[in-house]
């Protein structure tokens, strides 16, 4: 229905082209890291009004009326084969280092993606924090400059109180078919895996969830 619709995986081959240049850069090595394979915590789950994710500790309360994909749409999106595609197979991809959509919501208005993936190296995460933000922003805005039925469209971060600190978000604000249209990009990192939290659509409430977004249990 709409641009991300359209350029879904624009997060997915950023993070992948950027992991494949920074191993090129520094020689990154896989399973380095000493926290080992986190269980289906990492997926996240959700009942329809909120997506809760007990390893990053967040919940994200989701538009009204979303519907939530399924195995079969999942696959679609990561581009995977979706004979035997289950959350066990998004979890060993992650894993495995692999960048993966573990959920994505939809209404005719608004798209969630949430991405998880996990760092490789010490090395490959700090590269990864350094450099990462500005890349995606780039980007982003390199995809709706190249989309014609995008127009008159500004950009940048916008530091937002998410989760008891100011976090910047990448932010893009234009018309998409003449209508007001968002895209806003969180990056989140705790221990060996990182989450992007992608929410676009007709608006310009998007922000709303991000700052409306809490914690799963009380932060240590």
């Amino acid at each position: 229905m709409n641009r991300t619709m359209n350029k879904k995986n624009i997060i997915a081959l950023l993070i992948t082209g950027f992991m494949l240049f920074g191993a090129c850069m520094f020689g990154f090595t896989a399973d380095v890291h000493a926290e080992g394979n986190v269980d289906q915590r990492l997926l996240g789950t959700t009942d329809g009004k909120t997506y809760v994710n007990e390893y990053f500790n967040i919940r994200i309360p989701l538009f009204k009326n979303m519907t939530i994909a399924d195995d079969a749409n999942l696959a679609l999106q990561n581009e995977a084969d979706a004979n035997g595609y289950t959350a066990e197979k998004r979890l060993a991809d992650i894993n495995a280092g692999i960048p993966t959509y573990v959920q994505y919501f939809s209404t005719d208005n608004n798209d969630i993606y949430v991405l998880v993936g996990k760092f490789q190296s010490k090395e490959e995460k700090d590269y990864f924090k350094k450099n990462y933000l500005n890349e995606d922003l780039s980007e982003t805005v390199e995809s709706w400059k190249n989309d014609p039925n995008a127009s008159d469209f500004k950009s940048g971060f916008k530091k937002v109180e998410c989760l008891g600190k100011t976090r910047p978000i990448v932010l893009v604000k234009g018309k998409y078919y003449g209508k007001d249209y968002t895209e806003a990009h969180l990056l989140y990192i705790s221990g060996d895996y990182y989450a992007i939290y992608a929410v676009s659509g007709y608006g310009t409430n998007q922000l709303e969830l991000f700052q409306k977004a809490t914690r799963v249990r009380k932060q240590k």
